[in-house]
């Protein structure tokens, strides 16, 4: 019942918009603890009780967040990428800067929603055939 609950309310909520996240790796970790947390939570663990994150998740039987939130935004890319050229979220995520030159500023680089798909598909994954985009996908949830 418990996890019933947690899939069909706590996840949804927590992944709202995930597929337009630039995940930094201080919010994949937070995303873990709150999650482990929570699943401790549902079998009655402390802490204290030592139990190992995979006997917790063997368990409860849920969703890892981390690998759904990274489905959701390989989905959208998808969707994006078969949109007419007009609709204005396909626009809105092509779109590059006026001031953008051939580099990106000085300093430590934001975290671009292109930068986690360029790394897990390639760099090409805009110009790919429906096909290879799909092979690539495929290849991507397989390897989590």
């Amino acid at each position: 019942m418990k996890k019933q609950a947690f899939d069909s309310c706590v996840t949804p909520t927590v992944l709202y918009e995930a597929e337009a996240w630039s995940s930094r790796k201080s919010d994949i970790r937070s995303l873990c603890v709150a999650q482990r947390k929570m699943e401790r939570r549902m079998l009655g663990l402390r802490m204290l009780d030592r139990w190992s994150c995979e006997r917790i998740r063997a368990l409860t039987k849920v969703r890892d967040w981390i690998n759904e939130a990274s489905r959701k935004k390989l989905i959208w890319a998808r969707k994006i990428r078969e949109m007419d050229e007009n609709v204005w979220a396909r626009v809105i995520t092509t779109w590059i800067p006026y001031d953008y030159v051939d580099r990106r500023r000085r300093g430590h680089p934001c975290i671009r929603w292109r930068d986690e798909l360029s790394k897990k598909i390639g760099k090409t994954w805009w110009s790919m055939t429906k096909e290879q985009f799909n092979e690539a996908m495929i290849r991507h949830s397989n390897m989590n």
